[in-house]
C-alpha cells in the first residue's frame, strides 16, 4: 500500500519519467546560445567554422552552440558512402573550440539522408526508403564513434531538423528515431540526444518519453510576426506589418459561404457625427457584400464581384481548381458617420470572403487612428475591440503577449518539462523586417517565460538576419564589435535571460 502511494505521488510530480541522462541534463546550467550556420546548406553556406564566434559567444556570457548541417558537405561527389575527412576536421575544430570556451555544442542534421525542410528536396524519402534510413543511422553512428570520448555535458546530437508530414510520416519518424537512438547508444550509451518535435518542431511527442532524450521545440510563433517579408515564405511580403503584443485582428472578413468562420469585426468607441471611415479592401473571393454599420445605421453597403477583364480590381486571379475568381483590389473605400455612434461593425453578409489591409478612422477634430490586421491565419474569427484614446485594445480579456504564447505555442512543452521530461528551444527568433521595438517586446515575453520555467534556447542565428550581429535591420542603431555591427538592445535583452 505504501509503495502504491509513493508511486502515485511520483507519477503526479513526474519524476518517474526522468532517466539517468535526463537527471544529468537537469543538473546542468541552462543552455543559452546561438545557431552557427557555416555548414547549414551545401550551396549557400559551406565554409569553416570560426573560433572568433565561439570566443565572442563565451565572452558575452552564453554557453550553447547548435550546428545545423547539411550532410552533403562531408560527402564526396554527393555520394553518402564516401566521406570527406577534411570537412569532418572542420567539425572537429568547432567541437574543440566549444570545449575550449566552455560551450555545449550540439550537432544537427539540418539536411539528413532522405529529408530536409530546405530546397532542393532530397531525391529519396527517409520515411519510405530503407536505404535512406540505413544511411541516416550510418552517418549518426559515424559521429557517435568519432566523439565517443567527449562528455555528454559537452556535446549532444540533434538528430533531424523539423520533420513534418502526414500521420504516416509521423509514425515513420518515431520509428526512425527509436532505431537511431538505439544505434547511437550501442556505441555511446551516455550521449545526450535531442529530438525535434514533429510538425516542424512544434508538436511534442509523448510516445518518445521512454527514450531518455531531450525534445526540441521552436520559437517562431506567430509565424506572420516572425517571418514577415521572408523571401522563402510565399506571400509573406503581402502580410500586414506585424506588431506585438498582437491584437488578434484577422485580415479576413468571412461571408455565409464560410459560415463556420463568419463573424463581424466590431469596434467600440466614441464616433462623433462627421467621422470619416476608410477601409482598404485587398482581396475578394467569388462574391462578398460588405456592410459597415454605425450602431444600427448602415453607412456603407457594397457588393464585390470579381471576374475576368477590367474592373475595380488591380489584378485578376483565377483559381482553376475551384473555377472562381479571387481578384486583388487593393483599393480604398470610404464613408461618413452621419449621427454620433458608439459601435462600428464591419460585416460580410453575402458570398465567400474578403481581406482588408487597413481601416482608417478620421475624427472631425483632425485626429485619426489606423487599424491594421495582424493575423492572416486561415479560419481565424474576428473579435471585439475598443478604441481607448488613439489606441485600440482587444475586448476578449486575453493578454495577447505571454498568455498567447503559453496557450497557443508552449503549453504541452511546459507540461512535459514539469513532468521531468527535458525540453529545449532549438531555434527561435524574428526576421529582419519585423519592427525592432515589437521584436524586443516579443522576445522578452518568450525569454521571461522560458527563464521562469528553466528552459534553454538557441537563437537563429548569431550573425545574420535573425541575430545580434550584422542583422541588416534598418531600424537599429548599431555598435561596432570586433568588426561586426552589434544590435546592443537585443544583446542586452538576451543577456538578462
Amino acid at each position: 500500500m505504501i509503495f502504491k502511494i509513493i508511486f502515485f505521488l511520483l507519477l503526479i510530480f513526474g519524476s518517474v519519467n526522468a532517466g539517468p541522462l535526463a537527471e544529468e541534463f537537469f543538473s546542468l546550467p541552462r543552455w543559452r546560445g546561438f545557431n552557427l550556420l557555416a555548414k547549414f546548406h551545401k550551396a549557400w553556406s559551406n565554409g569553416p567554422f570560426l573560433e572568433e564566434d565561439f570566443k565572442m559567444i563565451s565572452s558575452l556570457g552564453f554557453n550553447f552552440v547548435r550546428l545545423p548541417m547539411d550532410y552533403r558537405v562531408w560527402c564526396i561527389d554527393n555520394n553518402p558512402e564516401k566521406i570527406n575527412k577534411d570537412v569532418l576536421k572542420d567539425i572537429d575544430d568547432a567541437v574543440n573550440w566549444a570545449i575550449k570556451y566552455n560551450i555545449h555544442i550540439s550537432l544537427n542534421f539540418h539536411r539528413g539522408p532522405g529529408y530536409t525542410v530546405s530546397d532542393p528536396p532530397e531525391p529519396s524519402s527517409l520515411w519510405t526508403d530503407k536505404k535512406m534510413q540505413k544511411l541516416f543511422i550510418k552517418h549518426w553512428c559515424m559521429f557517435a564513434k568519432r566523439y565517443k570520448k567527449i562528455k555528454s555535458s559537452q556535446l549532444s546530437f540533434n538528430l533531424l531538423n523539423e520533420p513534418a508530414g502526414d500521420t504516416n510520416v509521423r509514425k515513420a519518424y518515431i520509428e526512425i528515431v527509436r532505431k537511431t537512438v538505439k544505434a547511437i547508444r550501442k556505441i555511446d550509451p551516455e550521449r545526450f540526444i535531442i529530438v525535434d518535435g514533429f510538425n516542424y518542431g512544434t508538436e511534442y511527442l509523448e510516445e518518445l518519453e521512454d527514450l531518455d532524450i531531450i525534445q526540441a521545440c521552436r520559437g517562431y510563433q506567430p509565424f506572420q510576426f516572425t517571418h514577415y517579408k521572408a523571401s522563402w515564405v510565399n506571400g509573406s511580403s503581402q502580410w500586414p506589418q506585424p506588431v506585438w503584443p498582437i491584437l488578434g485582428i484577422s485580415s479576413f472578413i468571412y461571408g455565409p459561404l464560410k459560415k463556420e468562420f463568419q463573424t463581424p469585426l466590431e469596434i467600440k468607441g466614441t464616433f462623433p457625427k462627421g467621422t470619416l471611415v476608410k477601409i482598404n479592401i485587398y482581396q475578394v473571393s467569388t462574391l462578398s457584400r460588405l456592410l459597415i454599420k454605425a450602431d444600427s445605421n448602415i453607412i456603407f453597403d457594397k457588393t464585390f464581384l470579381p471576374k475576368d477583364g477590367e474592373g475595380e480590381w488591380k489584378k485578376v486571379i483565377y483559381e482553376k481548381q475551384w473555377n472562381i475568381y479571387q481578384n486583388i483590389y487593393d483599393r480604398e473605400y470610404e464613408t461618413t458617420i452621419k449621427t454620433k455612434a458608439t459601435n462600428l461593425v464591419f460585416e460580410n453578409i453575402e458570398g465567400d470572403w474578403l481581406t482588408f489591409s487597413q481601416i482608417v478612422i478620421l475624427f472631425p477634430d483632425g485626429k485619426n487612428i489606423v487599424i491594421k490586421p495582424d493575423n492572416s491565419e486561415w479560419g481565424k474569427k474576428q473579435e471585439r475591440f475598443i478604441i481607448d484614446g488613439l489606441s485600440i485594445k482587444n475586448l476578449s480579456g486575453q493578454n495577447n503577449g505571454r498568455d498567447w504564447l503559453v496557450t497557443n505555442v508552449f503549453k504541452t512543452w511546459l507540461d512535459a518539462y514539469h513532468r521531468k521530461n527535458p525540453v529545449f528551444i532549438g531555434e527561435w527568433g524574428c526576421y529582419q523586417y519585423t519592427p525592432h521595438d515589437s521584436v524586443l517586446r516579443w522576445m522578452e515575453d518568450n525569454l521571461s517565460l522560458w527563464k521562469e520555467n528553466n528552459i534553454g534556447w538557441a537563437l537563429w542565428n548569431f550573425r545574420g538576419s535573425f541575430g545580434i550581429l550584422d542583422s541588416g535591420r534598418d531600424d537599429v542603431e548599431y555598435e561596432k564589435l570586433n568588426g561586426h555591427f552589434l544590435d546592443r538592445k537585443m544583446l542586452d535583452l538576451l543577456m538578462r535571460y
